[in-house]
């Protein structure tokens, strides 16, 4: 045999014996893959922590003091983090700031933000992620995001629909509050009276349009139209002698101006539209977030769009459902920023460490605890006006 075929031959022996050693070794490894899968057989999946900017309007007697707000956002994130692995840092901003805030959002610019009216919407015209597959889609499903639809009045949620080429869709979801306010004839019957036109109990309660108090107003003189839709802070029956007004008021304005003798009937009942929806919304920023992670060197990584949708929906979800965090962003860590009054189970403000938010801006407002602000006489007739929406 030549030294060539020789050298092939041990080189052939070699390379047979190297595959079988790498064989062997892939067995091996790929035992100890399959026992460490057996053995964490159940474990729970590592999840990504995702942080989201929220940006929204602090009231005017806001502490200047940082510790304060860092205090309650470090609560917020204690619950939000065990529940969906997320931490939001809270943008507190000025009303008088917050227009020029969101006029300088760029395409880059990733959160949740506050939807305060319908001017901000046009601002972010193009900028918003379309939620309307988490409240009526497979959201509804995995998640149970379309409960909103039933923790938040109708009204407001389909009002809150929009149609683009004949698509539905959700740029906002709105906070859940007291929608609108009525058109009420207000009828004084005595000066009817007066006037010589003796409307009977039934006459008197037909009479809920403008036109059809006509006559009653031309018999007793008042011909102009000075008196229509009088805002209910404007109102007061004691200002002058008029047969008959229209008037702008809440739910409870109705018994208030009954029990003073007056007939009062519904001309118009609350609606909710555009205006009305976003006038308090959460909305969520359509360019994912970017995160660091400290290495070597500082890379620089973008949070996948679809888990950054979500998780912005869950704390979206969280503030319109969960009570305990609702209130936190409302008013502060109780014990610190407030105290519950124990005889009118109502929240007293500590003046040592004010946080102060505006009610309508920070959740669903059914959830908040009572205060000076939002009793339980306010509770109860803004569900009704609610209910009355969808009349």
């Amino acid at each position: 045999m030549s030294k060539k075929k020789i050298f092939s031959l041990i080189l052939c022996i070699v390379c047979f014996a190297t595959l079988l050693v790498s064989c062997a070794e892939d067995d091996d490894n790929q035992f100890w893959l399959d026992k460490y899968k057996e053995m964490n057989k159940g474990q729970p999946e590592v999840v990504e922590t995702v942080d989201i900017d929220f940006y929204i309007i602090k009231g005017e007697g806001m502490s200047e003091d940082d510790r304060i707000t860092k205090a309650v956002q470090d609560k917020i994130n204690q619950s939000l983090n065990a529940k969906y692995h997320t931490n939001i840092n809270i943008k507190y901003i000025s009303e008088s700031d917050y227009a020029s805030t969101v006029n300088g959002f760029t395409e880059e610019t990733s959160g949740i933000v506050l939807i305060n009216s319908e001017e901000t919407m046009d601002v972010l015209s193009g900028k918003l992620v379309d939620l309307y597959p988490y409240i009526h889609g497979d959201g509804y499903k995995t998640e149970g995001f379309g409960q909103l639809n039933k923790q938040i009045s109708s009204t407001l949620m389909n009002a809150a629909i929009v149609e683009e080429r004949g698509v539905e869709k959700l740029f906002c979801v709105p906070n859940n509050h007291v929608i609108g306010s009525y058109e009420l004839i207000v009828i004084d019957k005595q000066l009817a009276f007066e006037a010589g036109y003796p409307y009977s109990e039934t006459e008197f309660k037909s009479l809920n349009t403008w036109s059809s108090t006509e006559d009653l107003r031309i018999k007793a003189g008042l011909i102009g139209d000075e008196f229509n839709n009088v805002d209910y802070k404007d109102y007061n029956p004691a200002s002058g002698a008029v047969v008959t007004r229209i008037i702008n008021a809440p739910y409870k304005a109705i018994a208030e101006i009954e029990n003073q003798g007056y007939v009062v009937n519904v001309a118009k009942y609350p609606e909710a539209d555009s205006a009305e929806v976003y006038s308090s919304a959460f909305a969520v920023l359509n360019a994912a977030p970017k995160v660091y992670v400290a290495d070597n060197t500082t890379v620089e990584k973008v949070v996948a769009l679809d888990t950054y949708k979500l998780r912005a929906m869950q704390v979206i979800y969280a503030i319109n459902t969960d009570s305990n965090i609702r209130n936190l962003m409302l008013y502060g860590v109780e014990n610190i920023n407030y105290s519950i009054d124990s005889i009118t189970q109502t929240v007293v403000p500590n003046a040592d460490k004010p946080y102060d938010m505006k009610l309508e801006y920070t959740g669903d407002v059914f959830k908040a605890l009572y205060s000076e602000k939002w009793t339980k006489e306010d509770y109860d007739n803004g569900l009704l006006q609610n209910k009355d929406s969808e009349k």
